[in-house]
């Protein structure tokens, strides 16, 4: 038997490529096309207009944003895991119209994998946010750092529709099913 031989710490991007293997066209435009477009009209619009001071204060509101929301993913994730309830059975067991690889998943799967995948959204931005000042204060560039910033306002508007989707999916968990 031939083992497949992995690279320690790399298991991460499987939800990750499960998600960008069940997302649909219209998920796509509401979480990646829509802030995509906030963005870059807040590139040329502005940022301009904003000094080095603000940009850092505005850092600091998304570092303590996204942790307070990076708790609400892990309880959400929680209680998807260990709850019990008649909805979360109906979800495991009803299978969606939606693949990874040749296979069919589960309701309850599908809505797993948006939230893992928000998560990390929301760990990799932090990270990016909390780095963000050591690269905005070392480019003498302004380009470079009104990119960077740019950069952040998308990774913020992709959670913040991430969130919307997910808030709506676990509302219908509980009280719509048949809706989700």
């Amino acid at each position: 038997m031939k083992v497949k031989k992995k690279i320690l710490y790399l298991e991460f991007f499987i939800p990750i490529g499960d998600y960008f293997s069940t997302i649909k066209k219209n998920e796509i435009i509401f979480e990646w096309l829509i802030p995509l477009l906030l963005s870059i009209g807040f590139y040329f619009g502005l940022s301009s207009e904003m000094s080095f001071e603000k940009i850092v204060e505005f850092n600091g509101y998304v570092i303590n944003s996204l942790a307070i929301l990076i708790g609400f993913s892990i309880t959400c994730l929680t209680i998807l895991s260990t709850s019990n309830n008649h909805n979360i059975t109906e979800l495991k067991n009803g299978m969606s119209e939606r693949k990874i690889g040749n296979k069919n998943i589960c309701l309850f799967q599908l809505i797993y994998i948006t939230f893992s995948f928000s998560l990390f959204m929301e760990l990799f931005t932090l990270t990016y946010d909390l780095m963000y000042y050591l690269l905005y204060s070392a480019v003498t560039e302004k380009i470079f750092a009104k990119a960077t910033f740019t950069v952040s306002i998308f990774l913020v508007f992709n959670i913040i529709f991430l969130t919307i989707r997910n808030i709506t999916n676990f509302y219908l968990i509980f009280y719509k099913q048949e809706s989700v």
